[in-house]
Parts: structure tokens; C-alpha cells; sequence
């Protein structure tokens, strides 16, 4: 049963991210747009909160971020779907990457899951947008 609702949340989640995959340089430069996939992907954890936690405390957790993990992989490196990312000018390999900002971004959901999901979903978008687009770093105040 946890299986199948995983994997439909999972391909849920996939629909959500491929929007993003589907974004040019100039989408990006206006944080607007991916702003609001990134506030339909925390709309849908909040839509499906106590599911979520369920995945979120057992196996379906790092079943859910490996296969996003995956999925990130796939669509920026193998198919590079996202033509900004350039493999030639990336400063870390990729599989690192991937592992990061998915780790990163999962964590920041189950953050605001384990609080109560105090803030609304646009508020979290623009949290994970800030810290995706600056860095950690510049979202601590290091730099500005």
C-alpha cells in the first residue's frame, strides 16, 4: 500500500518538477516563474501533509529523494533540459550537485513539515528560492 502511494506521490512530485526543467535562462532571471512551481510543489506537501510526514518518517523517504535525485540527473545532465546548466563550466560534478540541491531541498521541506507548516506555501517558495539562487551563504547574511 505505502508503495503504490509512494510512487503516485512521487510521479505527483516528477510533474511538478519537470515545469522547472522546461524553463529557459530568461525564466530564471525573472525568480518569479520558478517561484510559482516551486509554490505548487509546497501547495501539494501541504495539500498532502499527513501523507507526506507518513513517506517523510519511513522508508518513502529516501526512496522519494533518491528517485528525485535521479530525476534531477537525468533531465539537467543527460538530457540537458535545463540549457543554462553547461557541464564544461560547472565548478563541482554534477552527481554531486544533484545530490545536493535535492538533499537541500528536502530537507527544507521536512523542516517545515516537522514545524507545523507555519509558513504559507508562497512564503516557503520564496525561502527555497532565495537560498537556491544565492547560496546558503548569502541566505545567512555571510554575504550580500
Amino acid at each position: 500500500m505505502l508503495d503504490q502511494t509512494l510512487e503516485e506521490v512521487i510521479k505527483d512530485i516528477e510533474g511538478i518538477i519537470l515545469k522547472i526543467t522546461a524553463l529557459s535562462t530568461a525564466d530564471f532571471a525573472d525568480t518569479r516563474i520558478p517561484t510559482a512551481i516551486i509554490v505548487r510543489l509546497f501547495q501539494y506537501v501541504d495539500d498532502n501533509a499527513a501523507l507526506m510526514q507518513a513517506i517523510m518518517a519511513t522508508k518513502g523517504n529516501y526512496a522519494l529523494q533518491s528517485k528525485m535525485k535521479k530525476l534531477m540527473w537525468s533531465n539537467i545532465f543527460e538530457k540537458n533540459c535545463i540549457s543554462l546548466v553547461k557541464r564544461e563550466k560547472m565548478l563541482v560534478p554534477g552527481e554531486y550537485l544533484a545530490s545536493y540541491i535535492a538533499s537541500a531541498h528536502f530537507g527544507v521541506i521536512q523542516e517545515w513539515l516537522d514545524r507545523g507548516r507555519q509558513e504559507s506555501p508562497e512564503e516557503m517558495a520564496r525561502i527555497l528560492v532565495n537560498i537556491t539562487f544565492h547560496g546558503p551563504l548569502f541566505a545567512a547574511g555571510i554575504f550580500s
